[in-house]
């Protein structure tokens, strides 16, 4: 198997299923892979304060525990 760069060689591993549906070799993935040549991409940025309180409660969670959870995209400092 090649791939579209003549240059470039890939092996093919025969991936294949065991009786339990599980992929063999086991580092094997699938998927349908979609795109579009009119397709944009965005970033989604931190979140406020106002949308983790909104969050928590809709979860059932405190607001600290939410933004413990939820630290690495806040957009405030919770202390």
């Amino acid at each position: 198997m090649t791939s579209g760069d003549p240059d470039i060689t890939v092996p093919c591993i025969n991936p294949g299923n065991t009786r339990q549906s599980a992929w063999l070799p086991a580092s094997s993935v699938s998927g349908f892979y979609f795109a579009h040549p009119e397709a944009r991409y965005f970033g989604v940025g931190k979140i406020d304060k106002d949308q983790v309180e909104d969050y928590a409660a809709r979860k059932g969670m405190t607001l600290a525990e939410a933004e413990r959870w939820l630290s690495p995209v806040l957009a405030y400092d919770p202390d």
